[in-house]
């Protein structure tokens, strides 16, 4: 045991001597007392001696002069010299520590083995032992000589320096610190006092906005019974007011059918005086027409051909005798081409109207039964030993490319179109043409009969300016196309605003009340099942229900009628009847609700569908918004808020609080109705139902004129 002690005591001392020969010439002034204690050595490792206040103060202006330039470049040998330190105390501590635990474990040692050891040999122990603490002596003296050399250099100091400029801004940081502390306290102190002045502010606000509602609900109070009082009042007046104006009404009617009798009488002392007038008149033209026409023969026709006239004359057509003459007249303005009988007797007709004192030809050619006299007549011209270029007058009625009867129609077209645009005929030649002396041609006169207001399409445009001009007239003024348009358009009137509204009310009533009726004998009449009748018979329909229809009452009639139809003389009842019955606000509320049902069965039949794809259900509910929706998808959103209200409370559910819908309700409600007609009242659109795939199967018959055979002798 012994032996071992000495063995690791010597290793000991060889590795302390290797230490204490690498650091000769370190100082030796290190006392024995830090030995004692390992801190000692730290805190004299960082001990710096006093200086006096003038070199402190010029080692201060110095390093703060150098240490902005040689802060960056020293730091790396701060850092090694540090570490350099640190490992050095440590081995330092490690040493002494080591020493003090081999003296208390040598002392163990000797005092027990002192009886197996003599003096000798533990003196030499002892020898060895303590010229092995010298030594370590003087290597711990080393030590701390360099750890001076450390401390006096000057990078050393600069550490110093920094650490007192470290602590200086930390005292500056902590001032800084206090000093927003105490702000922020003052901030929220601040906060809170202003917090609390706008609460007693808004206290005090909402006690000011109490008491003035508590005063304006005693105003309204005291308003409400002065209403109250004042609505009797007004009840009274208006009573009052109403007898007043129902008698004033009386007395006004009066008057009125007093005035409407004695304006009969007086538009029939009128009527009788243009009849006395007319007739003086055509005296007198007739007179003038044969003195004009002697003169003309005198000036115009050889002696030998004016004898044959006379003698043809006083045998066989005294009505016809001017035409030869006049044939004569105008060859060369007629006969040009190679025209038709009828084209050659317009043209001739149209002669004629440059001179309008010759009543009695202009009579005599007007009628289109006294042709076949006028073939006769003519024919016996052209066997007459006078010499005229007239040819190829062969099959003129089989050639005819046009009749009286097109143009008939196409002048019916016109006066209903601009009768039911309530077009006044004084105003159709300003719309034509505002410029009276404005030159035409053919395609411009074309153009403007297919305009507004006349809209002809262009065929039977081309056959309307044939008809009215001759061949071979390049262009004409406004006036004369205005002239020779207007004076062949028949009569129309035009309905004022207040006698459409009145027709327009009572067609309601009668359609409202009678429609069941109305429409089986229109049914009745229409046999080929095209939705067309004629206005004779739809007129006689509305006669069956007990209808009184005057003059413009049917004139009102036919123009809706045409409206609808486009077409002279037809009506589509099925259209006419739909768009006449209406529902009124005083009409009963089951019948109301009736109609709409009835309305939604037509549309959910014509989409093929079902009710509950219609409305999204849930359970058979459905929600008012989700009806609505419904209504709207199949095209019945524009139904009146009033009537839209009676519907949802008749399809309420019963036992639902909200606004809900019961489609079970809703789909018997329309089985029902359309199983029994009996149910819906006169009014009712039930004849909607019956006619449904009629109105999908409706043929539209129109006979258009072949654009070819209206070019009637076309310059």
């Amino acid at each position: 045991m012994i032996e071992l002690l000495h063995k690791r005591l010597k290793h000991k001392s060889q590795s302390f001597d290797t230490t204490a020969k690498s650091g000769q010439g370190e100082n030796s002034r290190t006392k024995l007392n830090s030995s004692k204690d390992p801190d000692l050595i730290y805190k004299n490792a960082f001990a710096i001696k006093k200086k006096n206040n003038s070199d402190r103060l010029k080692s201060q202006d110095r390093t703060s002069r150098n240490l902005s330039f040689n802060e960056i470049k020293f730091s790396d040998e701060i850092f090694d010299l540090k570490t350099q330190l640190n490992k050095q105390i440590t081995e330092i501590t490690q040493l002494k520590t080591q020493i003090q635990y081999l003296q208390t474990e040598l002392e163990k040692k000797t005092q027990e083995n002192s009886q197996t050891y003599d003096v000798g040999h533990l003196n030499r122990v002892l020898n060895t032992q303590k010229r092995f603490i010298s030594d370590l002596k003087e290597e711990l003296k080393k030590k701390d000589e360099k750890i001076d050399e450390i401390k006096k250099k000057s990078k050393f100091c600069q550490i110093n320096e920094m650490e007192t400029q470290i602590t200086y801004l930390t005292e500056e940081c902590k001032k800084l610190l206090n000093g927003i502390n105490l702000l922020s306290e003052n901030k929220t102190r601040d906060d809170l006092l202003k917090y609390q002045e706008d609460d007693i502010q808004k206290s005090i606000l909402i006690s000011q906005l109490k008491k003035e509602k508590e005063r304006f609900l005693e105003s309204i109070e005291e308003k409400n019974q002065e209403i109250l009082k004042w609505r009797d009042r007004v009840v009274e007046l208006e009573t009052h007011e109403a007898k007043m104006l129902q008698q004033k009404k009386k007395r006004e009617k009066n008057e009125v059918k007093a005035l409407k009798k004695d304006i009969k009488d007086l538009k029939n002392e009128l009527a009788n005086n243009k009849k006395n007038c007319q007739s003086l008149e055509n005296k007198y033209e007739e007179k003038i027409a044969k003195m004009q026409l002697q003169s003309l023969a005198e000036k115009h026709s050889p002696k030998n051909v004016v004898g044959e006239i006379v003698t043809s004359q006083s045998k066989n057509f005294k009505t016809l005798n001017p035409v030869p003459m006049i044939i004569h007249l105008i060859t060369e303005k007629i006969c040009k081409e190679n025209i038709t009988f009828d084209q050659f007797f317009h043209n001739l007709t149209l002669t004629y109207s440059n001179y309008p004192n010759l009543n009695d030809v202009w009579q005599a050619l007007d009628l289109t039964e006294n042709q076949h006299h006028f073939i006769d007549e003519l024919s016996s011209f052209l066997n007459s030993k006078s010499i005229i270029p007239i040819v190829l007058f062969k099959d003129f009625c089989q050639k005819a490319k046009f009749t009286p009867q097109d143009v008939q129609k196409i002048y019916q077209n016109i006066v209903l179109r601009l009768q039911s645009s309530d077009f006044p005929r004084e105003n159709i030649g300003k719309k034509l043409f505002p410029d009276k002396k404005a030159m035409k041609n053919m395609n411009n006169c074309i153009e403007i009969l297919m305009k507004f207001p006349l809209d002809l399409d262009k065929n039977s445009a081309i056959l309307l300016y044939n008809y009215l001009f001759q061949s071979g007239t390049s262009s004409l003024t406004s006036s004369q196309i205005v002239a020779s348009f207007i004076i062949r358009l028949p009569d129309w009137v035009v309905l004022t605003e207040e006698e459409k509204k009145v027709y327009t009310s009572v067609l309601n009533k009668i359609i409202e009340d009678n429609v069941g009726k109305i429409l089986q004998q229109c049914k009745d009449y229409d046999i080929e099942k095209t939705g067309f009748i004629s206005e004779i018979e739809f007129l006689k329909c509305l006669e069956g229900v007990n209808a009184r229809i005057d003059k413009k009452f049917e004139l009102f009639i036919k123009n809706e009628a045409y409206k609808m139809a486009k077409e002279i003389g037809k009506v589509r009842f099925l259209e006419f009847l739909n768009h006449f019955n209406t529902i009124s606000e005083e009409t009963d509320p089951e019948k109301i609700v009736n109609y709409y049902l009835m309305q939604v069965a037509l549309e959910i039949m014509n989409r093929n569908t079902q009710v509950c794809k219609v409305f999204k259900e849930k359970n058979g509910k459905v929600a008012g918004e989700g009806f609505i929706d419904g209504l709207a998808k199949i095209g019945m959103d524009g139904i009146n808020e009033s009537h839209l209200a009676l519907i949802l409370e008749f399809l309420q559910c019963k036992d639902s609080e909200d606004l809900c819908i019961d489609l079970n309700l809703l789909e018997t409600k329309i089985a029902g109705i359309m199983k029994s007609p009996t149910k819906i009242k006169p009014g009712e659109t039930k004849f909607v139902f019956d006619q449904t795939l009629e109105f999908n199967s409706r043929i539209k018959t129109s006979q258009e004129l072949d654009e070819n055979s209206l070019l009637i002798s076309n310059p």
